[in-house]
């Protein structure tokens, strides 16, 4: 006999199809009687409730069932093909049991199918999650290290062209991290001792015994937490207890932590190691004050308003630069310096103590007129913009000075030579961009960062002629 709906051979004592599951019609002499048709319709019932649940259960598994539908079937044929085998005839109840047990294998398969296949997509989710994370973060390095990279090219441009300027060529073998590798190393106390006394007539080497490698400058970053600790324990007498005495210790501790401390940083890089720290604290005391004084003596004569424009800040960057130029001067041709580091010395003293004091004064003002908070801000403000001021400002034109001047003696040619106006038109132009009224760039004060830069480009470049210079004298000697 065959079933009426798939048309699969069937034997005859079957109920049910082996294949679809169909009910099977019997011939009046095969059935049993009233106890089989009752058997047949309690097995249709229990085959009709299961498959109400199988469709239930898996209506979210429906993108999976073709893959169910073709596992089913081959577990079906599989059952079929035991069943064939073994040639085993099943009476109307025990099919009914196998239609159950199959139904209830079936969807047992079909829940762990669906819970594999989920589990698959979960971990597939992830993988591709994590593969994007990798890409996204391997695309961000990329883009750092090009960055990083055009950052080190245009550095390197820039002091090949400037190299040039003060008579060397190519670029400057330069390592900044190493450079300041010091800072965070433990010193002892007879470390910095031993700085101190330095370029003493006991203490100043020959000029065989220079080295002519990069310095590695740590003491001025000490002397700053000194500034930093003092500032804090006055600012914390001033507000804290109300104590107005403290103020003027406020504004001149806050005033002078950058400047000196970028002074000492000079003084650590001079090779030659021939300057004393006397001869440094007098160049920024009282070079600073005299600064001022000859840059106010030219402002009576070069006059600018209260809101600089574009021609009034020209006129306050040739002023200042002159101002102290003329000090800067004086003490080199005391000296007689011919390092180009110690014309980079010499020049940061004397713009220190310009800075220094001015940043005093602009704080007092301040705060005078405006009230403790505003010279507070007036205070943090020229303190971090001192880094790439008047202190470095003046070290490019000291540098500048004794290049020119060389072995001879400063005189007034030296001031009119044309490698030396090229040079000192540097400090010039940045101080008069700096005052420039270009307010669109005054935004995250990306004006001043971009200035701040450009003369440190320049006082690395200087400093490596510098040590290029006494690799020359060596050689020469």
């Amino acid at each position: 006999m065959h079933c009426e709906n798939c048309k699969v051979e069937l034997d005859e004592t079957m109920l049910f199809c082996w294949s679809c599951g169909a009910p099977i019609k019997q011939n009046e002499a095969s059935k049993n009687g009233e106890d089989t048709a009752s058997d047949i319709k309690t097995a249709v019932e229990t085959k009709n409730e299961l498959d109400a649940q199988h469709e239930t259960k898996t209506t979210h598994t429906e993108p999976l069932k073709m893959a169910v539908e073709q596992d089913r079937e081959k577990d079906v044929q599989t059952k079929t093909t035991s069943a064939n085998e073994t040639k085993m005839k099943v009476g109307p109840s025990e099919m009914t049991s196998n239609a159950t047990d199959m139904e209830t294998n079936s969807h047992e398969h079909t829940v762990a199918h669906t819970a594999n296949v989920e589990t698959a997509d979960v971990d597939s989710e992830q993988q591709a999650a994590q593969q994007v994370a990798a890409t996204s973060d391997r695309a961000h390095s990329h883009h750092a290290a090009n960055f990083s990279d055009q950052v080190k090219d245009t550095f390197l441009q820039a002091t090949e062209r400037i190299n040039r300027m003060v008579g060397e060529e190519g670029q400057i073998d330069l390592n900044l991290r190493d450079v300041f590798s010091d800072i965070f190393k433990k010193h002892s106390k007879e470390e910095a001792e031993k700085l101190f006394i330095t370029g003493t007539e006991l203490t100043t080497p020959k000029e065989k015994d220079i080295s002519t490698s990069w310095p590695k400058p740590w003491l001025f970053a000490r002397i700053f937490v000194v500034f930093a600790i003092t500032y804090l324990l006055l600012s914390i007498s001033a507000y804290t207890f109300d104590n107005i005495y403290a103020i003027p210790g406020l504004i001149v501790i806050g005033s002078f932590a950058v400047p000196f401390s970028l002074l000492i940083f000079f003084w650590e890089t001079n090779a030659p190691r021939n300057i004393s720290i006397y001869e440094i604290a007098k160049m920024f005391f009282i070079g600073g004050a005299a600064s001022l004084v000859t840059t106010l003596i030219l402002y009576s004569v070069f006059p600018v308003g209260a809101e600089l424009t574009y021609g009034g800040a020209i006129v306050v960057g040739i002023v200042e630069e002159v101002g102290k130029l003329v000090i800067i001067a004086y003490f080199i041709y005391n000296q007689n310096s011919k390092y180009i580091l110690n014309g980079l010395l010499i020049g940061a003293a004397i713009g220190a103590g310009f800075a220094a004091f001015e940043s005093a004064g602009y704080a007092f003002a301040f705060g005078m007129f405006y009230g403790d908070s505003v010279m507070t801000e007036v205070i943090f403000l020229r303190a971090w913009l001192a880094i790439g001021t008047h202190t470095v400002w003046s070290a490019i034109a000291g540098a500048a000075l004794v290049y020119v001047k060389g072995n001879k003696q400063l005189s007034s040619d030296t001031f009119v030579n044309a490698k030396f106006i090229q040079l000192f038109a540097i400090p010039v132009i940045l101080h008069a961009v700096w005052d420039m009224p270009l307010y669109a760039l005054h935004n995250f004060n990306l004006l001043f960062i971009i200035l701040i830069v450009i003369a440190w480009i320049f006082i690395f470049t200087l400093m490596n002629a510098g040590l290029k210079q006494i690799g020359r004298l060596h050689r020469d000697a």
